[in-house]
């Protein structure tokens, strides 16, 4: 299953993150079967259709693996922050000559798979608005516009951490919210706690 017109349509951002407090380690590095979370999403998004020049890195990564790494100026600012650096990247530079819309994923959902990931590009295209799932703020689908950049931009200038709320900035544009045919895939892995309740995934 491949979405044969992403290369007109969509660009990917995967948000790597950084050191995890709550994990003790990169979640990037974290492995599933021989592949570390990072590769199997890069690889998620090749399925889909994607290759190396629309999947692009934001925050701490290994920039052997073929996308362009995106480094967030401000960090500590959550995945807001992480979605505004792609979007003004690609909004600022020739990525971005077109009108595309932006799938975002976090590196922190490994059950994620084709299926879903198709099924919100597709709902995405119809509303031609922010889109996402009802159960989880991430993967979204996001428009590349001046104005959705401009409010991110003024938004994380805010000392309060609650403004960095991607749920705020989905009610701020009328996001359209879908439901996962397969809730089970949209769960997160945050805690060593989740690494052992799930013992194909390791460290190291």
């Amino acid at each position: 299953m491949k979405i044969i017109s992403a290369t007109n349509i969509f660009r990917a951002a995967i948000l790597t993150g950084g050191y995890s407090k709550r994990m003790g380690y990169p979640k990037h590095q974290i492995k599933m079967a021989d592949k570390t979370w990072l590769e199997n999403s890069i690889l998620l998004l090749k399925n889909l259709g994607f290759d190396d020049s629309q999947i692009f890195l934001c925050g701490q990564s290994d920039s052997f693996l073929g996308p362009k790494v995106l480094i967030d100026e401000v960090k500590g600012q959550g995945p807001l922050r992480g979605v505004y650096t792609a979007l003004q990247y690609m909004y600022s530079s020739n990525a971005c000559t077109k009108k595309l819309s932006l799938l975002v994923i976090p590196i922190d959902m490994p059950y994620l798979n084709q299926e879903v990931l198709y099924e919100l590009l597709q709902k995405s295209q119809e509303g031609k608005k922010i889109t996402t799932f009802l159960a989880r703020p991430l993967p979204a689908v996001i428009p590349i516009n001046y104005e959705l950049i401009q409010y991110l931009a003024k938004t994380l200038q805010s000392s309060d951490r609650r403004d960095y709320s991607l749920k705020k900035f989905y009610r701020k544009f009328s996001a359209i919210g879908i439901d996962c045919s397969e809730l089970k895939v949209l769960r997160n892995i945050n805690t060593i706690s989740d690494l052992i309740l799930d013992d194909q995934f390791y460290i190291g």
